[in-house]
């Protein structure tokens, strides 16, 4: 399997990271990954402990000091750390379905032109209502016990584009990406609108 690195960045939410954490360890294709680098970026060491409970992940813990605001800088410096040639990022309030990173390194070995193979996913954007609170544009189940979505879609380009007007259609907790890649897209929207990252990162990446 291609060794994958996955960033999960956090900010005083030990609880959370914790969940995101396990999420990792039950990853189907856990022999993969290759490291684990949780950086810390808001002064809370509980995180570094939360880290311990996880001897079977490869983690790299990094604590900053003085913490750096969220944005381009933040993610140029948190690039710094990644080793392998394939990402994952993992932000401390998400967590991922056990098969995540197995369909997504299967999504990239089916295409030898792949820089980037995303999955559909679930989010919950407000807690003060249960259905109005819940939303993207293509999610592919309700319910936990639903099956999983088995198509798969090849964009270009253009694809990317008119998905991109309707609504940021990929997120950078879904995508199993080239590093370089990644790190190339990152300059090229470091002076953009910070609230269209990841739409303008996946766009770049077409």
């Amino acid at each position: 399997m291609t060794p994958i690195s996955v960033l999960l960045p956090t900010a005083n939410r030990p609880a959370m990271l914790r969940t995101a954490l396990r999420s990792i360890a039950a990853q189907t294709a856990l022999s993969a990954v290759g490291e684990v680098v949780v950086i810390e970026n808001l002064g809370n060491r509980a995180s570094e402990k939360v880290c311990q409970e996880f001897p079977q992940l490869p983690i790299r813990y990094f604590f900053r000091d003085p913490p750096i605001p969220p944005g381009f800088e933040s993610a140029r410096d948190a690039m710094r750390h990644v080793k392998s040639d394939f990402m994952a990022i993992l932000f401390d309030d998400d967590w991922w379905m056990p098969e995540h990173l197995e369909i997504a390194l299967e999504s990239i070995a089916m295409r030898s032109d792949a820089v980037a193979a995303s999955c559909a996913y679930l989010q919950v954007t407000g807690e003060d209502g249960y259905i109005l609170g819940v939303g993207n544009n293509f999610v592919p189940w309700f319910a936990a016990n639903s099956p999983r979505v088995n198509h798969r879609w090849v964009f270009k380009l253009p694809d990317l584009l008119v998905a991109s007007q309707v609504a940021t259609a990929f997120s950078f907790m879904t995508a199993l990406v080239k590093t370089e890649t990644w790190v190339k897209c990152l300059q090229c929207i470091s002076h953009g609108n910070p609230y269209d990252t990841d739409r303008l990162m996946f766009v770049e990446m077409g």
